[in-house]
């Protein structure tokens, strides 16, 4: 039997067809599951929740199926301790479920140097290096 032979027979003509059926049968079997596990067309708006404590923020966004990451803390006058200055995404745009909403907190008082046990920081130390290399004075910054 040639290969023109085989090419047009019977045979190959179903195997080549029972194969692109299926090739087309789970291409669209792997999209459907796709946008099934990931959750395809649902979408929460984010709440606002500016100004608002650890207790009322967390409530709020339980609500609203997000989880919440304190990020950052911030001196701001304006707010009431423990109130948030800032959040990722803004309020009113649409997320995913159990998604993570950073904020950013203010802690009630301004925070000093030594609140954040810098007084202890040591600049970096320098050292002097002779290299084969051309480049005169090489530092190496540990």
């Amino acid at each position: 039997m040639s290969l023109k032979e085989f090419l047009t027979s019977k045979v190959f003509l179903k195997h080549f067809l029972a194969l692109i059926a299926l090739t087309f049968v789970l291409i669209i079997f792997a999209l459907l599951s796709l946008r099934f596990y990931t959750h395809h067309g649902e979408a929460f708006l984010v709440p606002n929740v500016y100004g608002l404590t650890e207790g009322e923020y967390s409530r709020v966004l339980s609500k609203a199926n997000l989880h919440y990451t304190v990020v950052d803390s911030t001196y701001n006058d304006q707010i009431k301790p423990g109130g948030v200055v800032d959040q990722v995404p803004e309020a009113g745009h649409k997320v995913k479920r159990h998604r993570d909403q950073k904020s950013s907190i203010f802690p009630g008082s301004p925070i000093s140097a030594t609140d954040r046990q810098l007084s202890s920081w040591k600049p970096p130390v320098c050292y002097q290096e002779e290299s084969h290399m051309s480049l005169p004075n090489t530092k190496i910054w540990f």
